[in-house]
């Protein structure tokens, strides 16, 4: 069974022959624990610590490089890149896409040069795994190296459709983003979206540096990275209603009973008029007409109703004898 029949997920051909090289390649060994049996609180600990913007979605490993099971140290394994604890560097969580890995050396010995049992990455790049036993630190490393290899022959396949850059092409700057307060980086444009794609990184919560830019931005306030996020199409029109018997009476100049449809204006009416809707008594009367005086005008029969109490039923009745219109310019005064 492949990763995106497991899990649901529509793959790209590289993020496919990625999972499938995970699932054929790593076994579940000793501090080492594959997606989805990852232990949640684990996968909290690396999140707080050193993975902060990793999703389920495309996850497939973490290793637990603490002694008593803290899971706040180690290296976590995504379909694009890898998360590890690098404590020598400013920030402790680094992050590395595997298109941006071009050297993988493992050691499974404590006199390795470079910090004893784990993986180095490009040279410098050190993952410390002490922890896990020898079998899964070479798998591990194997995985990397393959991934490393798979990714790069997607973008050199992707670099030649598009040609060499132009003049002025800044998909090569190397940017800095901060979450939380921990760096990554640096990335090229093209990997900065891909880690937008794919939810592993929120533009709205992030900041965004290069060299050359006085002081750290929000990543949408930086517009070459505000570019990469896909905002799709505006939303549609709300389809247009017809318009209501209220909308559709004249705005001004009525009597205070419609001569056409025999409708009393509950915006003009005077209380002796109001005594002739059903159900209105002369208390009510007043008190509607003293609480137009300080809205104005109502704007509903539902209104009217709520103001006096009325039950629906009797919402109902005043209905068909009342018409709700804006009051005429400048209103007008009800004396009683």
């Amino acid at each position: 069974m492949s990763y995106h029949e497991f899990f649901g997920l529509q793959l790209s051909a590289c993020e496919d022959e990625v999972a499938n090289l995970f699932f054929n390649d790593i076994h579940k060994g000793s501090n080492l624990y594959l997606y989805p049996d990852i232990p949640e609180k684990k996968l909290e600990a690396a999140k707080r610590t050193y993975a902060p913007v990793v999703k389920k979605d495309g996850l497939l490993a973490l290793a637990d490089n603490t002694v008593f099971g803290a899971a706040d140290e180690g290296l976590v394994l995504t379909l694009h890149g890898i998360y590890w604890t690098e404590v020598v560097m400013s920030s402790k969580g680094t992050y590395l896409p595997y298109k941006e890995i071009f050297e993988v050396a493992a050691s499974t010995s404590l006199s390795f040069k470079g910090g004893g049992r784990g993986i180095k990455v490009n040279g410098t790049r050190w993952i410390s795994l002490a922890c896990l036993n020898s079998a899964s630190i070479l798998e591990l490393a194997n995985f990397i190296e393959s991934a490393s290899e798979i990714c790069g022959k997607y973008c050199v396949d992707s670099e030649a459709a598009v040609g060499e850059p132009e003049k002025g092409d800044n998909r090569f700057e190397e940017w800095f983003i901060s979450v939380n307060g921990q760096t990554y980086g640096p990335y090229h444009l093209d990997t900065i979206k891909a880690l937008v794609s794919s939810k592993q990184i929120q533009p709205d919560t992030c900041l965004g540096w290069k060299d050359g830019m006085a002081n750290w931005l929000d990543f949408m306030d930086i517009s070459e990275l505000a570019n990469l996020v896909r905002t799709g199409p505006p939303p549609l029109p709300s389809p247009s209603l017809p318009p209501t018997r209220e909308q559709l009476e004249p705005m001004g100049g009525l009597s205070v009973s419609d001569e056409l449809h025999g409708l009393l204006n509950i915006n003009i009416a005077t209380v002796d008029e109001l005594l002739g809707l059903p159900g209105i008594n002369l208390d009510q009367a007043r008190f509607l007409v003293s609480q137009r005086e300080r809205r104005r005008f109502f704007s509903s029969v539902e209104e009217v109703g709520e103001l006096l109490q009325l039950q629906p039923h009797q919402v109902e009745k005043i209905r068909s004898r009342i018409v709700i219109s804006a009051l005429p310019g400048g209103g007008r005064r009800i004396d009683y």
